[in-house]
Parts: structure tokens; C-alpha cells; sequence
């Protein structure tokens, strides 16, 4: 699970609910890992750090956030969406409402202009070193942008979906192919 610790607790634990099976067993980093720490010696190799250990190990990577996506203002989201793309996982972007059509427009519109480089960390050079690496692997943080900009388009059309189911609107819910 990818998220912003400013996001709130409630909303966080709702939407994860809404978005995995009771069963699942997630990943949240900041149960997880001591965030008070100091894990310098844990981060030396990203792709053998704890998110890259874990991210491996996942079907799935879910970013949950709220209206604001905050989750996408950081250095170390941008680092589990990279890996997601590398390691060919499905990545899929949550909020509490989000079946709410009108929502997850404005989201959009905000994702649709992302530039992870201008994304922040607590620590500048871990910051340096996420963006290096998804330069050096995908010959730019672009190709993430983009990543995550076509995550946030497939929620959206998801929204758009339970809006037009909800509503009852069959001509508008015969646009989406059955998969």
C-alpha cells in the first residue's frame, strides 16, 4: 500500500476496506518501519530496501489518497510506482469515495499535469536517489509520470462506471467493454 502519512487515518483505513479483499495481506510502510529511525543502512540499495523487498512479494500496488493526492507530492511514492512499472505490477489508485465520478475528475485534471521531479522527501538526497534511479531505468521520471497519469485515467473510467451503474444509466454503462 502506497500512501501520504497526512492523509487521514479513518479515510485510509476506509478506503482500504473498499479496496482489498478482508483476506489480503498488505504492506504499509509506516507500520512497518520505524519512521523515527534512522534506516540509512536499510535505503543503500533501493531495490534491496524494505518497499522494493515488499513491492516484490506484491501482486499489487494500491495507492490510497485522498482529494488532495498528496501521496503523489513524495519522493518515496514515486519510488513504489517505479517499481510497479519495473516489476510489471498492477497499479491501481483509491480514494474513500471513489466511486464519486465528479471527484475523481478533479483528481484527474491534478494527475494529468504530475511531475514526480518535483516531488519532496524528508531527506533531499533520498530524493536525488529516486529520481536517479528512475532516470537511469526507464531513461526518465517521464515514463512514470505517465504511469501513474494512466492509472489515474483507469479510475476515473472505474468512477465513471459505478456512477453510471448507480444511476441507472444503461446507455451511458454499456461504454465499458466487459473484461
Amino acid at each position: 500500500v502506497s500512501h501520504a502519512w497526512g492523509d487521514v487515518f479513518e479515510d485510509f483505513v476506509k478506503t482500504l476496506q473498499a479496496a482489498v479483499h478482508p483476506d489480503t495481506t498488505v504492506w504499509v510502510c509506516s507500520f512497518a518501519i520505524w519512521q523515527h529511525g534512522d534506516i540509512e543502512s536499510e535505503l543503500q540499495s533501493l531495490e534491496e530496501c524494505p518497499f522494493a523487498v515488499a513491492l516484490r512479494a506484491a501482486q499489487r500496488v494500491v495507492v490510497v489518497c485522498d482529494k488532495t493526492v498528496s501521496a503523489f507530492d513524495r519522493s518515496w511514492v514515486a519510488l513504489e510506482a517505479t517499481f510497479a512499472r519495473k516489476w510489471n505490477r498492477p497499479y491501481d489508485v483509491v480514494m474513500p469515495e471513489d466511486s464519486n465520478y465528479e471527484l475523481w475528475r478533479s483528481v484527474n485534471d491534478k494527475l494529468q499535469r504530475l511531475e514526480l521531479q518535483k516531488c519532496e522527501s524528508t531527506m533531499s538526497r533520498d530524493k536525488d536517489r529516486i529520481m536517479d534511479y528512475a532516470n537511469r531505468e526507464f531513461g526518465s521520471v517521464d515514463i512514470i509520470n505517465r504511469h501513474i497519469r494512466a492509472a489515474s485515467q483507469t479510475a476515473l473510467r472505474r468512477a465513471e462506471l459505478f456512477s453510471a451503474v448507480s444511476s441507472g444509466d444503461l446507455n451511458r454503462g454499456r461504454r465499458f467493454p466487459i473484461e
